[in-house]
């Protein structure tokens, strides 16, 4: 069966391309999963559908990860490890068993007379599982049935939930692929030992900024999900062609996890044909404080930035989005106010995301980056190190 990881760019279509597979095995008489984490993708994927079928069928669903865990690999089978039935989702944004850094007194996995102790996967009294441990959970259920396949030489209890699937689908496909972590991916080895299931997952690696859990379990940056794909014998393939962005813009984006092993973007927008309206404002530019309300009075961009603290009154009245929020939008054209280490990487310190625990920083840079069509400006007092990147002043005019 098929177990592919597709790689794709800002702007390729990964969602698209999904919901065209989905569709095609639906024509086909074939059953469809469809996961992705966050709830504004589910809503699109689910409308994309709608629009092409009138509806979406029975033969494609549309889950969340969280609530795929709970309704398909947790509560059939949880009896092994819970008796009371989990009521629902505890979310959290921080290891519940940990507080001022301390581990909690109760909350080992394991019980002193060896069994599992039910108060680290849910709450006391409400029996709601802990989205933290929800695919350690998962994977403890797994364990705790019987079902086996072998992986090369290894035999591995994938469990009787993993089984079911193959029962009901005949493709799993993972959207966003790239927030999954820690548990997650011991979760997805024992899937992709599924005989009659394929499972495909799409995602761009440097657009995580979400993440299913605030794990310290690896695998965590970019650089250990691709090798744990590579483990687990996944086909890698590539969409690297992107249809939001002109060529300045992919040329660019390339540049800001320089030395990593992605593809290199190409745009598949012909410039040519674009108004001239349009064409005469195209790449990236470097503005200066002072001339702000001219270029946005002139190019009406839409202001991208860290959070709502960023130059409360520049962004008063004026379309605007934090960097995590704008991620799977798009733009004509945008302004970035950028962060102190972003700055530093506009004036060419390529050096300038080193140091920090996860990859959060330079993916939010290369999210902000991509999300124009025509043009992104920096708002930047300070001389760029980077080609490309034109200085704008007032009544600028640039040729395609």
């Amino acid at each position: 069966m098929t177990k592919e990881l597709i790689i794709a760019c800002a702007g390729a279509g990964k969602s698209a391309k999904i919901i065209n597979d989905a569709i095609a095995r639906y024509r086909d008489r074939k059953r469809s999963l469809i996961l992705t984490y966050t709830d504004c993708n589910q809503r699109q994927i689910i409308q994309r559908i709608s629009s092409e079928l009138g509806a979406v069928p029975p033969e494609i669903k549309v889950k969340g990860w969280f609530t795929f865990l709970l309704e398909d690999m947790i509560r059939p089978y949880q009896s092994c490890i819970l008796q009371d039935r989990v009521s629902g989702l505890n979310f959290n944004e921080t290891d519940p068993h940990k507080r001022a850094g301390y581990t909690i007194k109760g909350r080992a996995e394991l019980a002193s007379d060896g069994s599992v102790n039910p108060k680290h996967f849910v709450t006391e009294g409400t029996h709601k599982a802990h989205s933290a441990y929800l695919s350690k959970f998962a994977c403890r259920v797994a364990e705790g049935t019987k079902a086996t396949r072998k992986m090369g030489r290894k035999s591995y209890r994938i469990g009787c939930a993993t089984e079911r699937l193959e029962e009901i689908y005949d493709a799993l496909f993972i959207d966003e692929v790239q927030d999954l972590v820690g548990w997650d991916f011991e979760l997805l080895k024992l899937l992709s030992v599924c005989d009659e299931l394929d499972v495909i997952c799409v995602g761009d690696f440097r657009q995580t900024i979400y993440q299913t859990a605030n794990a310290q379990k690896k695998p965590k940056s970019n650089d250990d999900k691709l090798s744990y794909f590579q483990h687990i014998g996944f086909k890698q393939s590539s969409m690297n062609k992107s249809h939001r962005s002109v060529a300045a813009i992919c040329k660019f984006s390339d540049k800001i996890h320089g030395g990593s092993k992605f593809p290199s973007t190409f745009s598949a927008i012909d410039e040519n044909e674009l108004p001239e309206d349009v064409a005469e404002h195209l790449g990236m530019f470097a503005v200066k404080k002072a001339d702000f309300v001219a270029y946005y009075d002139q190019y009406h961009p839409t202001i991208l930035r860290h959070s709502q603290a960023t130059e409360q009154k520049m962004c008063a009245g004026r379309e605007v989005f934090n960097f995590g929020k704008s991620k799977g939008m798009t733009f004509d054209r945008t302004l970035i106010l950028p962060t102190k280490p972003q700055r530093d990487f506009l004036q060419g310190n390529s050096h300038a995301f080193t140091g920090g625990s996860t990859d959060k920083a330079v993916n939010a840079f290369y999210v902000a980056s991509t999300r124009a069509r025509y043009s992104v400006g920096f708002l930047l007092d300070e001389d760029t190190g980077i080609d490309g990147i034109v200085p704008w002043h007032p009544k600028m005019v640039t040729k395609r």
